[in-house]
């Protein structure tokens, strides 16, 4: 009995010393690697804690705020939806590059660096309503990497290249491409007009599409709802053409060649208008019905709206 009793005290023993291996040697390994990660990183910081970035390259100045937890709006130089994509992308490369190598502690002279006037600058507002600055410089002769400095430091280091092209962008590629996003499944309404004439007109019944613009109802292909629904929920905008037109003649948009609107049980998902069509450039002119901005899309949106309501109707299978 007592043989069976040692051999239990020694398994507790063994398994108390596995916890603290676990728990102290493992854990303290884990925990010095992080620091040691962060150690190396230029501007240690949580990107969760940025609410605002100011952007500044050979392009322009660019702010931008978050709105919730995964989206972005541009404010700064004109008000619109912003790509959140290339957002978050700023910001974790401003957080998470790492240096190589220090050049000076407390450099006196930030010119020979490229960094007294800095290509890129990177301006993070924290939710505290601290700011920290990013700084990239020029290029170094030797090896792939970029002068860089933060905040108001004057020390300078060598930093990995392939992160910075993150901040190189245009006003176009700050702001958000995709011109609609609803979700399909709340669509319950489709218009099709032509020159402001109704071409066509689908509404959804007990979760079936039928097309009630014609003299008798009719069932709707629910794969051609659904790919003209896909085509519109991926238009991307290939040029922003005019903030504030003047004169909707020119693109063809004061009396639309077709438009396209989708609605909820409540209220207007989306409102498409399409103009002139130069075949020569494969775009289209586009805008948003009540909005100002005019847009150049793909002109394959011309040739995937239906222009007759036959073309959403559902074909029989031929049974063979």
């Amino acid at each position: 009995m007592k043989k069976f009793k040692t051999t239990y005290i020694l398994a507790a023993i063994l398994m108390g010393l596995a916890v603290y291996v676990y728990f102290v040697e493992f854990k303290l390994s884990e925990k010095k690697a992080i620091q040691k990660e962060k150690a190396e990183k230029v501007l240690a910081l949580s990107g969760d804690l940025i609410e605002a970035v100011t952007l500044k390259n050979s392009a322009g100045e660019f702010f931008a705020k978050r709105v919730g937890h995964a989206k972005w709006h541009l404010e700064k130089p004109l008000n619109a939806p912003a790509d959140s994509w290339v957002w978050d992308n700023i910001v974790k490369a401003a957080t998470d590059t790492k240096f190589t190598r220090v050049i000076s502690e407390n450099t006196s002279d930030l010119e020979p660096f490229g960094l007294k006037t800095p290509r890129y600058s990177v301006e993070l507002h924290l939710k505290n309503n601290e700011k920290r600055s990013f700084y990239v410089g020029d290029d170094n002769p030797i090896g792939d990497s970029v002068f860089v400095t933060i905040d108001a430091q004057k020390k300078v280091v060598l930093a990995e290249k392939h992160s910075m092209g993150n901040f190189n962008k245009t006003l176009k590629d700050v702001r958000e491409k995709k011109l609609f996003q609803f979700e399909q499944d709340q669509t319950q309404a489709l218009d099709i007009f032509k020159k402001e004439k109704k071409l066509m007109s689908l509404q959804k019944e007990n979760g079936a599409w039928q097309i009630t613009s014609l003299k008798s109802k009719l069932p709707a292909d629910p794969q051609k709802m659904t790919d003209l629904f896909n085509t519109l929920n991926f238009l991307e905008v290939k040029e922003f053409e005019a903030e504030d037109p003047k004169d909707l003649k020119k693109y063809g948009l004061e009396n639309p060649a077709l438009k396209v609107i989708l609605r909820d049980e409540k209220s207007a998902q989306l409102q498409l208008e399409l103009g002139t069509h130069e075949g020569k450039d494969n775009f289209v002119y586009a805008k948003k019905t009540g909005q100002k901005p005019v847009y150049k899309v793909r002109d394959a949106i011309m040739s995937r709206i239906p222009k007759t309501a036959q073309e959403f109707e559902k074909k029989e299978e031929v049974k063979k």
